[in-house]
């Protein structure tokens, strides 16, 4: 969303320790009582890289995929916190 924020690489972190692949998942209403999953590729950790930089790479790409079911579907967001307001550390 062309910012910075603070997140915690908890997600990475644990695909690392368990050498399995993050799929991003996204569900969205597509009717009163009816929604739709929508399954992305996999993230994988890369076991020779750096286990930081890897956390990194990591969180950016689930956040790039957050960022980007976001602006194409608005509509379907809500957010209450005010994370893209706070100055990341």
């Amino acid at each position: 969303m062309n910012g910075k924020a603070t997140i915690a690489p908890g997600a990475a972190h644990f695909s690392q320790l368990a050498d399995c692949p993050i799929h991003p998942v996204f569900i969205r209403r597509v009717g009163w009582t009816r929604h739709e999953a929508v399954l992305l590729g996999p993230i994988l950790p890369d076991p020779d890289a750096d286990r930081e930089v890897d956390q990194a790479r990591i969180m950016q790409e689930i956040m790039s995929a957050f960022s980007k079911e976001v602006l194409d579907h608005p509509e379907q967001y809500f957010w209450y916190n005010k994370r893209w307001v706070l100055n990341p550390a």
